[in-house]
Formats: C-alpha cells, structure tokens, sequence
C-alpha cells in the first residue's frame, strides 16, 4: 500500500470525521431544538395538567352540582309521575264525565228534536186555537147577548115568582088569628125557595079550630101551584061544604083534587098530589080530631104531678096515601079521636125539617126530630119555634135548604 493510498485514506477519515462532526452538530442542534420544543410541549402539557385538573375538579364539582341536580331532576321526576298517575286518574274521570256528558248531549239533541217537533205541533195547535178563538170570540159575544136576554127574563121571572110570593103569603092565615084561637103555639114556616109547596091552612068556626099543614109535590113554583089549588078546595069544603069531620074532609079533598086534576084519565093525567095532617081543635072539651094522608100527629104528654115533667111522644099513624095522584083502588082516610090534657103538645110536620143535610152530608132524620122536640119541652111553644129554627139553620150549615120546612106546635 502507498502513501497515495494512506492520503487517499486520510482524506477519507477525515472526511468522514468531519462529516460525522457536522452530523453530530447537526444532530445536537436538532436534540437540542427537539429539546427545547419537547420542553415547551412539556411545559404546555404541565399547563394543560395544571388545567385539566382545574377542569377536573370543576368537573367534579359540576358532577356533584349535576347528581344534586340530578336529584332534584329525579325528585321532580318523582313527583312528575305522582301528579301524571293523578292526572292519569283524574283524565280517565273526566273521560268517563266526558262520556256522560256526551251521552247527556246526544239525549238533549234527541230531546231537543222531539221539542222541535212538538213546538211544531203545538204552533200548528195555537194556529188553530187562535182561529178558534176567534171564532169563539164572535160567539161570545152572541153568548153575551143571550145573557143579557137571559138575564133579563130571570129578572122578569124572578119578578113574577116574587110578586107570587106575596099572593101566596096573603093567603096564608095571619098568626095572630092562630094565636088568637090557640094562644100557646107556634108556626114555623121556611121556603126553600121564593114560593113553596108546603103551606099552613087555619080556619074557625063555632067552638072549633081547624089547623091542616100541608106539603104539596114538589117545590118552588110547581109546587105553589098546588098549594093555591089545596088552600081553596079546603076553603071551600069547610065553608061551603060545612064538612066538620077531617077524615071525611080530607076525602073530599082527595075526591076534588083527582077532579080539578083530571087523575081518573089516565092519558092527561099528573100524579101531583099532597101530603096532609089535618086537626080540628074543640075549644070546649079539650078533643083534637085528626086525620093524615102520610104525615103523622105527634102528641107530647106532660104529667101535672111535676113542675118539669118528663114527656113522653105519642104517634097517632097517617093512612098511608097521598091527596090526589094515580091509583086504582078507593082510599078511605081515618079519623082519629086523641083527648088531651092540660100541658100536653101536639105536634103537626112536613117531611122537610127531617129530610135536611148537614155538611157532613148525615140527613137529620125523624128520630132526631122527635128527640130534639122532646128535649125542649122545658120551653114555651113561642121559645121552641125559635129553638127549631135556630137547631135547623145550624144543622143546615153552609148547605142548600133540602126542601120547604114546615112544622106547628100547640098546647092545650
């Protein structure tokens, strides 16, 4: 080997060294600018630990903010639910009201419907109604014409029975000529209408008295009729006639009253009559004679051993017919002789006193009748007129009068 060779070497190794120099420089530089940005990234890693730790007890503090949060969220949700599952409960009630309601509607609109169509109706009926009572107006008018009329007649009517009435009332015996004759006695006389068919008949002659109470059929002005005809026949029969006997008496009033009456013709007629009790008083010997056609004498006794004698009611029977109507047998009316004594009471009726109605719709009936006459024995005969009166109107009450009321008393 040459020294060529060795140089040649040399400057090899040295370019080499120098080359592993140069790397070496180039390679500290590049350490130490690896270094320097290592401990820069180091630095800014310890600031971003120092940081992160910053960061992480921030985030440990906003862990626990966030678990309280978290608790409350959880509470709330709790409570949430609670208020859900109520809701929940109150939403399914309300669903159920809902329903009801709904059903309640669909029954009102079907309500509603059936009113429509009933509005419908009734508007149609008010329709017709108010043409009726157009109609209806026009006719009362009429009808209020008619009234009028009507009215008018009833005043004129009513006039007429009025104006009766004081012809029946004058034929009628005055009282004092019965007190006159009979001092002790009474006459109690109530129509129940303006006229009545029920009437006293009183007459005198010689030593004798005659006291008849008669109740013709029916009442009112029907009745009046056949009061007027029975208050003249039996004029006519006493004073004409000179009939003394009241059985025979009340047969020839029968007889005339079947006459005026045409009853024996079956075609024309009425079976109008009249009840009758008839007695005829001698002034002289104290002797009631007494006939009946349906209406009975009744007799209270009085014992003169006692200053208030207890009384006892004696019933001398009718025969049993009426004056006048139909029949096809002859009737024969009774007399009967009854002798009284001091204090004793006779007691002459129509059937109306006993045939009055109370409010409570009893009938008096003629067993009270004769209970109450007994109970006011104690009385003058004047004093039990007005007893009788009073006890009727009482009974009566605020009742209609059933039928004329016609009741005398006397004692000898």
């Amino acid at each position: 080997m040459t020294s060529f060779d060795f140089t040649v070497i040399g400057i090899l190794l040295c370019g080499l060294a120098l080359s592993y120099f140069l790397h070496q420089r180039i390679l500290a530089k590049r350490i130490k600018q690896s270094t320097e940005v290592l401990q820069k990234k180091l630095s800014e890693a310890e600031n971003r630990t120092r940081e992160f730790d910053v960061h992480t007890h921030q985030l440990s503090a906003a862990s626990e903010q966030i678990k309280r949060e978290n608790k409350k969220i959880d509470d709330a949700k709790n409570l949430f639910e609670e208020k859900n599952k109520k809701l929940w409960q109150m939403s399914e009630a309300v669903y159920r009201e809902k329903k009801k309601v709904d059903d309640e509607i669909e029954k009102l609109k079907e309500e509603k419907e059936k009113l429509e169509g009933e509005k419908k109706k009734v508007d149609e009926k008010v329709k017709k109604l108010w043409l009726q009572s157009t109609a209806i107006h026009k006719e009362k008018e009429k009808i209020e014409q008619i009234k009028a009329i009507i009215e008018q007649k009833h005043r004129d009517v009513t006039e007429s029975i009025t104006y009766a009435k004081r012809i029946q009332t004058a034929i009628l015996p005055l009282k004092h000529e019965i007190q006159a004759a009979l001092p002790d006695s009474f006459v109690l006389f109530m129509p129940r209408d303006i006229v009545s068919g029920d009437f006293y008949w009183f007459t005198t002659k010689g030593d004798k008295s005659y006291m008849a109470a008669v109740d013709c059929t029916g009442h009112g002005v029907p009745g009046a009729f056949m009061s007027m005809v029975g208050h003249t026949l039996l004029n006519e029969i006493i004073e004409q006639k000179g009939l003394t006997d009241p059985g025979k008496i009340l047969n020839e009033l029968d007889n005339s009253v079947r006459f005026i009456l045409k009853q024996d013709n079956f075609e024309t007629s009425t079976r109008d009559g009249m009840d009758v009790c008839l007695c005829v008083f001698n002034n002289k010997t104290k002797e009631v004679q007494y006939a009946g056609a349906n209406r009975p004498l009744w007799v209270i006794r009085h014992s003169a051993l006692h200053p208030v004698p207890e009384a006892n009611l004696e019933e001398t029977k009718a025969t049993k017919a009426a004056i006048g109507g139909i029949r096809e047998e002859e009737v024969i009316f009774k007399t009967h002789h009854v002798t009284l004594q001091k204090g004793d009471s006779l007691f002459l009726s129509t059937d109306g006193y006993a045939d009055q109605f109370s409010p409570d719709d009893k009938k008096l009936m003629t067993r009270k009748f004769k209970n109450t006459l007994l109970a006011i024995q104690n009385k003058t005969m004047q004093e039990q007129g007005k007893y009788l009166e009073e006890f009727h109107d009482a009974w009566k009450g605020n009742m209609e009068q059933t039928d004329d009321v016609l009741v005398i008393g006397v004692r000898v």
